[in-house]
């Protein structure tokens, strides 16, 4: 039986890792905790985003916006 999601990082003993549950799946985050948390923070922004829509050019690099904005 997996883990349920807590939201918060846990320790996978036998590779060292800092892990979290999302929809479902094991995300194995960092081997530091405090990277881990920061990483995971990162990932719950990008999923609601996502899930919000419309602001793709939130996850574009600003080379590319960059460039978009001087073709423009």
């Amino acid at each position: 039986m997996g883990r349920k999601p807590s939201g918060k990082p846990w320790l996978h003993s036998s590779t060292g890792y800092w892990c979290v549950t999302l929809n479902g799946k094991r995300e194995y985050l960092d081997h530091d905790y405090n990277v881990a948390c920061r990483k995971l923070k990162t990932l719950v922004a990008r999923r609601k985003r996502e899930l919000a829509g419309g602001h793709e050019w939130l996850d574009q690099p600003f080379s590319v916006l960059a460039d978009e904005y001087m073709a423009d």
